[in-house]
Parts: structure tokens; C-alpha cells; sequence
């Protein structure tokens, strides 16, 4: 349950950060733009606002909650004077002037809030029950999509960790690897109040379903027809079931540019400034790989020809009634595809994420001190120490740990230290890393430890032969958890 409850906070904050109070501050007073061009045009332009701001405040390290929520209220007060629902009164006294323009902005602002309960998204449903159909393919589409991660704590790919941590570093005013997924999730962070790992864990699913909806923007916008985006969203969902075994990264990467080029054909022709942001945001999110974009971009051209050939020749009773033939099927598709993916691996086991928020979860703050592989330290960023698995052991021996009077030069209470007792395969990590070179000519002591199938087993076997020589002198040491292929042992070192 608090999987799913954390998955409606990712997707309620991305609503309300990208659309709900942008599109309030932003649709245009007295002008012909209908709500679905506004929140296009909106979305587009808050994305390209943050991938700009927070990667420039990053770049600064002061990409901080503070400075983020300031630069949001900023832009948000920018949208409102350009769409002419905030207007700044010139005044001789600055005094009254002041009073103005505050009453003005309380004024446009309640009226953004009252506003958003009026807008007639029901309408067309009492005029066809398609969008009906359509709402149930995007719930087995979303149910299908965040399977994986409702299920399991740890990532897929390892392009989910260097998100995670890039995020953790990028909020706490480090050094971090830009990412355009990071730029954008910062503030949802903020608002959903999650952990960096939690969203970036559910990102995808959001992500995925996004492109969904942007393939149904994109045909919506040239056929404005109803019955066209049921096909094309069909389509568009099921596409990702014949692609099974596609790289995890690659797809995450390939999704979020998709995304955003489906919407900027759908800006084009109403807003040039945001196609503009759509193509750049595209273009800078730099996808390993096209080919898993191959099946939305061609469901969505697929169903904008039909629209266009088809309109006149065909009953649109019949259109109704092929377009809620394909949501059904693809929907019923989707959720018997619904399944939770393989519980460890490649580059974890789902325990030891499992572990690690248990932690941090029972024990006091900065207190622990967890040693294991730098895997783990998303999970435990900003809450305790993490210690690299392969400087312990190099820095230990059994003889030493042994002696009765030895005691770990650590500062905090407790130590935990994860070792495998079946290490992780890293022939499927380097399969899902896609590296061209050969880890045994290399001299990262970090790779060939965590990586090569030699490094990882002969690292486990060093740890727990530390462990052994410890327990036999010491009784502080005990089992916080044990399974069939992980142990995490805990000591105790300050009271």
C-alpha cells in the first residue's frame, strides 16, 4: 500500500507542477485557445523553463529547495502577466501602487482557483463514451507499466541509480551529472516530499504513459477527431508488449524523447516558442537508441492517415466502434501483461534495497554506517554513511579483525555490512550496460570488483572470511537479515 500511495503522490505533484497551476496562470484571458492547446502549450514551456533553470542553478550548486520554489513562483507569475490574467498598475505613489498590484494578484489568483472546477471536461463524455474507453486504456496502461516498480524497491537498468544519485546530489547542492529527467523531477521531489530514489523509481511509468497521451495530443491536433486518438493511444500502448527484452536505460531515454517530439508536432501551427522547447528538450535528452520510439511515432502517423482518408468514407458510428474495439483489446492485452519483472538483479538484489530501507527507516539518523557496493547508496543518501564494500575489505585483514581488543575506526553506532553469499551475475549487468570493452584489460578497481565475474565473487568471499575472524573474538556482531543469497550483519560499535 505505501508503493501505491507513493505512486499517486509522483503523479499527483508532476500534475500539479506541469499542469495544473501552469495552465492556470498561463491560459491566455479572451483569447481563442482552447484548454487542450493551452496545456500543451503550458506543459512545453515549464519543462523547457526547468531543464534551463535547474540545470543552470546546478552548474551554480545552488539548485536548492528554496531557490527552485522561488524561480517556480517566478515563472508562475511570469505565465500570468503574459496571458493578461495579472497586470502591474502604474502609479505615482508607490504605496497605493503596491496595494494595487497585491489586491490585483490575490484577485487573479483566486479566480485561477475557482476557475479550474468549471472547465467542462465531462462534456464530450455525454456526448460519446469513447473518452470512457479511453480512461480505462490509460489506467492498464499505467497499471501495466508501474508494475515493475510498485513491486520491487531497486532499479532495472543502471541508468535508475546514476538518475537517483544525480538527483540526491543536484537537491543537496553537490556536484551532480546532468540529466534532463533530473532537471525535471526536481521539483516534484519537492512537492511530493518522496525520497529522490522513490520518484525516479515511478518516473518511467509516468513517462510512458506520458508518451501515450502525447501520441493521442499529436493526432488529436490534425484530425480532431476523437475516435483517431483511441486508435492511435491503442496502438501506442501495445507497443512496448513486442519489445520485451529492450535495453531498460534505453527505453526510459527513448521514452521522455518521444514524449516530447509527439508534442512538439502537436504545438506546431499554435505555438512556435513551445514546438521550439518540445524539439530542444528532445534533442538534449540524447537517447542511447531510436528504436524503441519506432512503434508509438508510427501508431500516432498511423492514425492521423486514417483519420484523414477515412473520415468522410466510413459511418462514425462504426469509427466509435472500431476505436472501442481497440481500447478494449489493447487494454485487456496490457493487464494480463501486468507482472512485476524479476525480483533481483542485474545489479541488485531487491532485498538488499529492501534492507537498506528498513535502515533508515528504524534507526536513528546519521547513526549507521552501512558497507556494501555503491548500489546501495541511493537508498541511504542524506540519511547514514555508506562505505564502498571494496575499501573495507582492502583496509581490513582477517588477523587483525580477529584480536579480542579490535575495534572499527568508525564514529557512529551501528554498522551494517551486506555480503552476498551468491553474487549477483555480472554478465548481465554487462549486457545491460552494453560496454564494448573488455573489463579484464581495465584497471578500475572499482569495475573490475563490481563488474567482472572474478572481482564480485572473490570480493563476497573476502567479506565474509572478515565476518568469520570477527564473530570468533567478538559477540557484538549479529544477523539484522539473512536469506538465500544475501546476509547483512550488524554491529554494534558505540553505546
Amino acid at each position: 500500500m505505501a508503493s501505491m500511495s507513493d505512486f499517486a503522490r509522483v503523479i499527483l505533484a508532476f500534475i500539479i507542477v506541469y499542469v495544473v497551476l501552469p495552465v492556470a496562470a498561463g491560459r491566455r484571458k479572451g483569447a481563442d485557445e482552447s484548454l487542450f492547446h493551452t496545456t500543451v502549450r503550458v506543459f512545453l514551456l515549464t519543462s523547457a523553463f526547468f531543464v534551463c533553470t535547474v540545470s543552470g542553478l546546478g552548474r551554480l550548486r545552488l539548485a536548492l529547495p528554496p531557490i527552485i520554489i522561488l524561480t517556480y513562483v517566478v515563472w508562475l507569475l511570469g505565465l500570468s502577466l503574459t496571458s493578461g490574467r495579472l497586470t502591474l498598475h502604474r502609479s505615482g505613489d508607490l504605496q497605493p501602487a503596491f496595494r494595487l498590484r497585491l489586491a490585483s494578484f490575490a484577485a487573479k489568483i483566486r479566480l485561477m482557483i475557482l476557475s479550474v472546477p468549471h472547465v467542462r471536461l465531462f462534456d464530450l463524455i455525454r456526448l460519446s463514451p469513447l473518452p470512457g474507453y479511453l480512461v480505462l486504456l490509460l489506467f492498464a496502461a499505467t497499471c501495466q507499466r508501474a508494475a515493475f516498480a510498485l513491486g520491487n524497491l531497486h532499479f532495472p537498468a543502471v541508468d535508475g541509480y546514476s538518475r537517483a544519485m544525480s538527483l540526491h546530489l543536484l537537491n543537496a547542492g553537490e556536484l551532480w551529472q546532468p540529466n534532463v529527467s533530473v532537471t525535471l523531477l526536481s521539483p516534484v521531489v519537492l512537492l511530493s516530499g518522496l525520497t529522490p530514489e522513490t520518484v525516479i523509481r515511478f518516473v518511467d511509468p509516468v513517462f510512458s504513459v506520458c508518451l501515450i497521451l502525447a501520441v493521442g495530443a499529436c493526432v488529436f491536433r490534425w484530425t480532431g477527431r476523437l475516435w483517431t486518438v483511441c486508435i492511435a493511444c491503442s496502438l501506442a500502448a501495445v507497443a512496448p508488449l513486442a519489445a520485451a527484452n529492450a535495453d531498460a536505460a534505453a527505453s526510459a531515454q527513448a521514452v521522455m524523447c518521444g514524449t516530447y517530439l509527439m508534442l512538439a508536432f502537436a504545438a506546431i501551427g499554435r505555438s512556435s516558442a513551445a514546438a521550439l522547447a518540445a524539439v530542444a528538450i528532445a534533442a538534449v535528452s540524447n537517447p542511447s537508441s531510436f528504436q524503441p520510439l519506432a512503434a508509438p511515432l508510427g501508431s500516432g502517423f498511423f492514425a492521423v492517415a486514417i483519420g484523414k482518408v477515412f473520415s468522410t468514407q466510413v459511418r462514425s458510428g462504426l469509427h466509435n466502434f472500431i476505436a472501442a474495439c481497440c481500447c478494449v483489446m489493447c487494454g485487456v492485452l496490457l493487464l494480463a501483461d501486468v507482472r512485476q519483472g524479476p525480483n533481483d538483479g542485474p545489479f541488485q538484489y531487491e532485498s538488499a534495497a529492501r534492507a537498506c530501507d528498513a535502515i533508515s527507516r528504524n534507526f536513528s539518523r546519521n547513526s549507521w554506517l552501512v558497507v556494501s557496493t555503491t548500489y546501495e547508496l541511493p537508498f541511504i543518501y542524506q540519511r547514514g554513511w555508506h562505505l564502498e564494500l571494496l575499501d573495507f575489505v582492502s583496509k581490513q585483514r582477517p588477523e587483525d579483525v580477529a584480536r579480542p581488543d579490535f575495534r572499527f575506526p568508525y564514529q557512529v553506532r551501528h554498522l551494517f555490512l551486506f555480503v552476498e553469499r551468491r553474487p549477483v551475475l555480472p554478465q548481465i549487468c554487462l549486457n545491460c550496460w552494453q560496454w564494448s570493452l573488455n573489463v579484464a584489460q581495465t584497471f578500475d578497481p572499482a569495475l573490475l570488483a563490481y563488474v567482472s565475474p572474478r572481482g564480485r565473487g572473490s570480493l563476497s568471499f573476502n567479506a565474509a572470511e572478515l565476518v568469520a575472524a570477527y564473530q570468533r573474538t567478538h559477540d557484538d556482531l549479529t544477523v539484522f537479515y539473512s536469506d538465500d543469497n544475501l546476509t547483512v550483519y550488524h554491529v554494534r560499535l558505540l553505546t
